[in-house]
């Protein structure tokens, strides 16, 4: 009976207020206005349509079409900057002293995280030169037909080259190295190079170099080098370097070169084939792994599958050579697993069975 007697009360209250009620009108005050953002107001980007092009503000740029340069290509002095060539080709004239990316901030302010990707640098003296430059990113880049080497990678007088990354690369046909890390004083380390292909470069496919500097910690992976004029990979003066899954054929000399090393590099899980001289050859130093590579018809005046000398504690285990004059050539300083000659089926005991053997045929 209470319910009842509250609901009679109250009922007349919300009769009597209409305006609770109210809508408002319904007719609208305009046109409808577009209300999304276009893709450049949401990451608007800068036009390159011009070379030399010098980028000192960070931000995003790309190319609108194919650019020629009587100088640099492109000279970045900024960080957080992204460079997408859009497919288009950026080229030079072969002068000695241009390069057609040139990353360069200062000794004490490396620049830092920039990226450059989806395009071909040519025709430069170098077809992208990194100095005072850290945690950069270049992807999907060509570089070819350069006067000296493809890229390279610097340390000046003290300063730092360190931490960059280098993936899914095509350099080719370059008058010098592919891709040349050196010291020179400085530090070119932690340096990442992955799934590049690096092809008829005259020189070196890959040389590292610590050169009076440091050059330590640099990974190379998954790399295909083929039918480069003189080593494959070369490492000189460098630590803590790894090889790894890489493919090593045709080369004009040596596939991989270790010396004068101070030690702890690695080869690991690389094919080297066909090579005109050694397969893997290590010379000086120590300290190095040599692990679960396949080497094959390696030849030349270098009849070698895996050659070490004047070295020592180097660790040389589960390779597997064939086809060369002299698949191993071990110092007696080194540390290996037995060499298995063994044909047939592997015994279940003995040297065959050794969990570190290494295999010839």
């Amino acid at each position: 009976m209470k319910m009842k007697f509250i609901v009679w009360i109250l009922a007349p209250v919300f009769w009597a207020t209409p305006h609770l009620w109210a809508q408002g009108p319904l007719t609208p005050p305009g046109a409808p206005a577009a209300t999304m953002k276009t893709l450049m107001q949401l990451a608007p980007r800068t036009p390159i349509s011009s070379a030399p092009y010098t980028i000192t503000e960070a931000g995003s740029y790309y190319l609108t079409t194919n650019l020629l340069s009587t100088g640099h290509g492109i000279l970045v002095q900024a960080d957080h900057v992204s460079i997408d060539l859009m497919g288009f080709t950026v080229s030079g004239d072969g002068d000695n002293g241009d390069y057609g990316l040139y990353l360069d901030g200062d000794a004490d302010r490396p620049v830092r995280d920039v990226t450059v990707c989806n395009g071909t640098f040519e025709h430069f003296f170098y077809g992208a030169r990194i100095e005072h430059a850290r945690q950069n990113r270049l992807e999907r880049l060509q570089i070819v037909r350069c006067a000296s080497s493809g890229l390279i990678f610097v340390g000046v007088g003290g300063s730092l080259c360190s931490g960059n990354r280098v993936m899914a690369c095509t350099i080719i046909d370059n008058n010098g190295y592919g891709i040349y890390l050196s010291g020179n004083g400085g530090h070119v380390d932690g340096n990442i190079i992955e799934d590049c292909v690096i092809i008829d470069n005259a020189n070196n496919g890959i040389q590292l170099y610590g050169n009076l500097g440091s050059c330590s910690g640099n990974r190379i992976q998954g790399c295909s080098l083929r039918a480069n004029g003189n080593y494959g990979i070369s490492l000189m003066t460098t630590s803590n370097t790894v090889i790894k899954t890489c493919s090593v054929c045709d080369q004009a000399s040596t596939g991989i070169r270790i010396e004068n090393s101070s030690g702890n590099n690695a080869v690991q899980n690389c094919l080297i084939a066909k090579n005109d001289g050694y397969g893997i050859y290590c010379v000086g130093g120590g300290g190095n792994r040599i692990d679960q590579n396949f080497i094959s018809a390696n030849g030349g005046s270098s009849d070698y599958g895996i050659y070490t000398a004047t070295s020592q504690k180097n660790l040389i285990t589960r390779n597997i050579c064939i086809g060369q004059t002299n698949n191993f050539s071990i110092s007696a300083n080194d540390t290996y697993g037995p060499i298995v000659t063994d044909t047939g089926t592997l015994a279940t005991s003995g040297a065959a069975a050794h969990p570190w053997a290494n295999f010839s045929r």
